[in-house]
């Protein structure tokens, strides 16, 4: 499938992989923003 891509469009491929690293980097911000926003509460918690 992939090969299939790469002969028929190889920009159209190196367009997804783009995409997929740049949503792999904002759901990493999320979770960092997610964690920092839990943080505080479990501070709370643990003391």
């Amino acid at each position: 499938m992939i090969l299939i891509h790469l002969k028929s469009n190889p920009k159209y491929l190196l367009c997804e992989i783009e995409m997929i690293k740049h949503q792999s980097h904002q759901i990493k911000k999320i979770i960092q923003a997610k964690l920092t926003f839990l943080k505080p509460k479990v501070l709370v918690v643990c003391t």
